[in-house]
């Protein structure tokens, strides 16, 4: 399966994800306590005006939250493309207590076996040869949903 083909079907499993949580909230805001629709009113927001304001601020957080998630993997589909032996890769903070560790989603593995004794630098070199080579590869995709 293409890159494109997959995230068709990433997109097509976000959207039934998104589509289930926007409705499993409308129907439990069905029993929400609907007392703060006085402040609502006190401000001169209608009742009406108000349960679409608290039904839209619902879907918008579901909705980012989805977005953000479906972005993240999206973007890793391509960079495993692009470098069919990368992958993710945890890091000790040596700098601090938290986080305990960073995560980079996707390192190639050249880059992941240089990672246990070469310097921050050298990686920071290595990843930013590869972030070139891959937008480089990707700038034709821009186009995906077009």
């Amino acid at each position: 399966m293409t890159a494109r083909e997959s995230i068709r079907q990433l997109a097509d499993q976000y959207t039934q994800r998104l589509n289930i949580a926007i409705g499993d909230r409308e129907a439990e805001m069905q029993g929400d306590d609907l007392s703060h629709y006085l402040i609502y009113r006190v401000l001169g927001i209608s009742v009406s005006e108000g349960c679409l304001i608290d039904v839209y601020q619902n879907k918008g957080r579901f909705l980012y939250k989805y977005a953000g998630s479906f972005l993240e993997e999206a973007t890793k589909l391509c960079f495993k493309e692009a470098f069919p032996n990368s992958g993710s890769l945890r890091i000790n903070n040596m700098r601090g207590q938290r986080p305990r560790t960073f995560e980079i989603d996707c390192l190639e593995e050249t880059m992941r076996s240089k990672s246990s004794g070469g310097t921050l630098l050298q990686m920071v070199i290595t990843l930013r040869k590869s972030i070139q080579e891959f937008r480089s590869y990707t700038m034709p995709a821009i186009n995906l949903f077009g």
